[in-house]
């Protein structure tokens, strides 16, 4: 994973169905980032059986070991500020509370 795309956002917030349903956002990040140091996804990332981590369809894939120093690197790095995700996720909030609601066709 290259760092480019480590610290891309996430567009597809916008689609979430609970979107329109959170408050919040920011004060849950503070929290969540506050919470994820290095240990603790270490302590996670421990439990992800080796086996989802392992890709048997592609030979020469990393070990389990491997994979998770990759998670642990990847997540960190998503962590730092400034996170672009965050900044997504508000943003997306303002356009769909911005937007009229639509009208549902299926029947109930």
């Amino acid at each position: 994973m290259d760092d480019a795309r480590t610290r891309v956002s996430f567009p597809l917030i916008a689609d979430h169905v609970l979107l329109g349903r959170s408050e919040g956002v920011e004060a849950a990040d503070a929290a969540a980032s506050a919470t994820l140091t290095g240990n603790v996804l270490t302590q996670i990332l421990a439990e992800v059986p080796d086996a989802l981590l392992v890709d048997s369809e592609r030979p020469g894939g990393l070990e389990p070991h491997a994979a998770r120093e990759r998670y642990h690197r990847y997540l960190m790095t998503r962590l730092e500020p400034p996170r672009a995700f965050l900044g997504e996720a508000v943003e997306a909030r303002v356009r769909l509370q911005a937007t009229p609601p639509r009208r549902r066709l299926a029947r109930r």
